[in-house]
């Protein structure tokens, strides 16, 4: 209606004016019509015209300043969004090569001012470390071709640090779709590389840890396993993901140990101990777990995560080594038992021998002390039993192939297993040379076929077999005391009754016997273990209940030819002589007898009780000089080592010969007997100690001479 008004308004003064206009001379009144029209129709309609004309201006004017406050707003909120924010955005040319916009982050992260693009455009790219700018350049040819491209980059800040950044760039389109512009945003993503890289190396460290890893969810549902369970279970993956560990349970612990274990990981408290587990082939294992609630923001227990670790060889290891402990105190025992005992078994047999010597053949007492002679080197084998076993006896090692040896005991060998054991030999023609005492092996060899025979009382198949083998360093660390290096082989098997895994675990200890009462000493594996153990070699036994039994001895190898001949022959009857000796020994007892053997012998003897006091009497002086020093090694005071030092260094040349039940001492080589080197074994008889004072009496060289450790004994030169 407004608008209809103020548009006869108008049209009512265009009338008049074409009025006045149409007439050539208006007069006075005409002017005075139209002066009076216009005033009433300002009057009339000025109000309305102010209003219907000007409001619409003034509302134009105000709609304008506010959108140009609301601009102003706008532009002061991006300024403070640009200035605020991390990140980096820009505005370029369609060609990347002109800035029409960068934001200030660019400034903090780039490490460099906006105004610096402005000189030099491209500084920005230039500060990408150069191995990876080739893929920035591949993604700007994508962005050239108008497709968003995007990628993660190193570059270097002018103080020298490193950032990540990830770059995004778009082509920006005009209504006719035609690019005018590019768009780019980068993202500092340092930190965010820095975890990635941190869950890398634990994801790398987890995978390839030798431990099992192994996380459950809070009802024990396992969601994750590492390779390191794979392997030690059997289990893939796979398989275990979504159940329960209860799958690896072998039955070795009831339900009481494993609802102890799960009230301490409810509670939130580690839990760590060790169980019996079963693999997926039933193999059973033993492990150490640490295990241990992890928990959310909240502190609610959400996961367990479990850390196991094979232990199986490891105890084993451990239970080798308490074996070979308790072998080693049971040895040092009997060989202290021994030593003694053989200084009692020695007057004991000698004085039997001596009294046999002056009884008639058909006196009555004659067959009491014969029985005595006869208890007394029952005895004598018993401790030389001892000693092997707990490896202080004396060796006379030679080398020898084991062929030869087993070749000639062969026929020995079948009487003693009888017509119904089938004896099989399979004896390698390549095989090599060990260094052995013949004796003992030979002992070892007798030893295992007794107890192969008795486990066959039926009848059955015993087999032995060399070769040459050699045995390598993971051998060695799961046997203890092997090193690794070429052996002999020597295996004896038999098809009898087998044992126990209770019966192995005491199998090599002494007076431990399977065989009914009086029918074993118990002492034959033990004596076994020894001789083998002091001949530098290893022993193992493989037997199942029921199943045979096998024996596996590896002996050193040696790179030298093998003698033919290792047993020594014993002369006709005990020799005699009339040098002077001096009688070393703190048994009094045994030095009787030694005296009275050896005076019956035709010998003058000269006694004492000590090293000190045979020092004493070599220097006092005598008129008859001594030929020989006949001492035992270990003595109080001063022993036989010290003494035959002694005696080297004042009377070069001297003629020793020294007596023990066993001894410690390093001067015989760790109780290996060189061929060089006089030795009495106790306890000895009459005629075996006739003898030997007789070999060394006639020896015609000394000690000196030899090329062996006996030398550190005997030094050539005096001081």
């Amino acid at each position: 209606m407004s608008y209809r008004l103020t548009l006869l308004f108008i049209l009512n003064i265009m009338v008049v004016y074409l009025w006045i206009a149409r007439s050539s001379y208006p007069g006075p009144w005409e002017w005075r019509a139209v002066l009076i029209g216009a005033v009433a129709l300002v009057v009339m309609f000025g109000p309305v015209f102010f209003f219907l004309l000007l409001r619409p201006l003034r509302f134009l004017m105000a709609e304008r300043n506010s959108v140009a406050a609301r601009v102003q707003a706008s532009q002061e909120t991006f300024r403070q969004l640009a200035a605020n924010m991390r990140e980096v955005f820009w505005m370029t040319s369609p060609n990347g090569q002109e800035f029409l916009y960068i934001s200030p982050g660019y400034e903090s992260l780039w490490g460099r001012t906006c105004a610096s693009l402005d000189q030099q455009p491209l500084s920005w790219f230039e500060a990408i470390l150069p191995e990876d700018q080739p893929q920035v350049r591949v993604a700007l040819d994508q962005l050239s071709h108008d497709r968003e491209c995007n990628v993660k980059c190193r570059i270097r800040r002018p103080d020298g640090t490193i950032r990540w950044i990830c770059a995004r760039w778009a082509p920006v389109h005009d209504a006719a779709g035609k690019m005018t512009s590019t768009v780019g945003f980068a993202t500092d993503i340092t930190e965010q590389k820095r975890v990635e890289e941190d869950l890398t190396f634990l994801n790398w460290a987890v995978e390839q840890a030798a431990e099992s890893i192994v996380v459950t969810d809070r009802e024990a549902n396992i969601v994750y396993v590492n390779p390191a369970f794979e392997r030690t279970t059997g289990y893939r993956r796979e398989e275990v993901v979504g159940k329960n560990p209860r799958l690896l349970q072998s039955g070795k612990q009831d339900a009481d140990f494993y609802r102890a274990m799960w009230d301490v990981l409810t509670r939130g408290e580690v839990w760590t101990g060790n169980f019996t587990n079963k693999r997926k082939d039933g193999t059973l294992y033993e492990e150490q777990a640490i295990i241990s609630a992890v928990r959310d923001a909240t502190g609610a227990i959400v996961n367990f995560v479990a850390a196991k670790r094979d232990v199986t060889y490891e105890r084993q290891i451990e239970q080798q080594l308490r074996q070979a402990q308790k072998m080693e105190a049971i040895g040092r025992l009997a060989g202290g038992v021994a030593h003694d005992f053989n200084n009692i078994l020695s007057v004991i047999g000698g004085y039997s021998e001596l009294l046999l010597r002056r009884l008639a053949a058909d006196d009555p007492l004659r067959q009491n002390a014969e029985q005595i002679e006869k208890a007394a080197y029952r005895a004598s084998a018993l401790t030389r039993q001892l000693l092997a076993f707990s490896r202080k006896q004396i060796l006379q090692p030679k080398i020898l192939n084991l062929n030869t040896l087993l070749t000639e005991s062969e026929k020995m060998l079948r009487r003693l297993i009888g017509e119904d054991v089938a004896l099989v030999t399979d004896l390698s023609p390549e095989l090599g040379a060990v260094k052995v005492d013949a004796g003992q092996v030979e002992q070892v060899v007798m030893n295992l076929v007794v107890n192969a025979r008795d486990a066959m009382p039926g009848g059955g198949r015993l087999s032995i077999q060399t070769r040459n083998v050699s045995l390598d360093a993971a051998y060695a660390r799961e046997h203890s005391g092997v090193v690794a290096g070429p052996y002999i082989l020597l295996a004896i098997s038999d098809s009898g009754t087998g044992m126990s895994a209770e019966v192995k675990a005491h199998l090599f200890e002494p007076f431990f016997t399977t065989k009914p009462q009086g029918k074993g000493t118990g002492l034959g594996l033990a004596t076994c273990f020894g001789i083998i153990k002091q001949s530098g070699g290893h022993i193992s036994v493989y037997s199942e209940a029921g199943h045979g039994t096998l024996f596996q001895i590896y002996l050193p190898r040696v790179n030298a030819p093998a003698t033919t001949c290792w047993l020594a022959t014993e002369g006709a009857g005990p020799p005699r002589g009339t040098e002077t000796i001096l009688l070393v020994e703190d048994e009094p007892a045994l030095r009787c007898l030694a005296a009275v053997v050896l005076t019956e012998q035709g010998y003058s003897v000269v006694e004492a009780a000590n090293g000190q006091e045979a020092l004493a009497i070599l220097q006092k002086g005598r008129r008859t000089p001594v030929d020989l020093v006949m001492t035992d090694v270990v003595m109080p005071q001063m022993g036989g080592r010290e003494l035959a030092d002694q005696i080297q260094r004042l009377y070069p040349g001297m003629q020793m010969l020294l007596t023990s039940g066993y001894t410690e001492d390093a001067m015989l080589h760790h109780r290996v007997l060189e061929s060089h080197l006089t030795f009495l074994q106790k306890p000895y008889t009459p005629v075996a100690l006739a003898r030997k004072v007789r070999e060394v009496l006639d020896r015609p060289t000394r000690f000196a001479n030899s090329d062996t450790g006996i030398r550190n004994i005997y030094p050539s030169s005096s001081t």
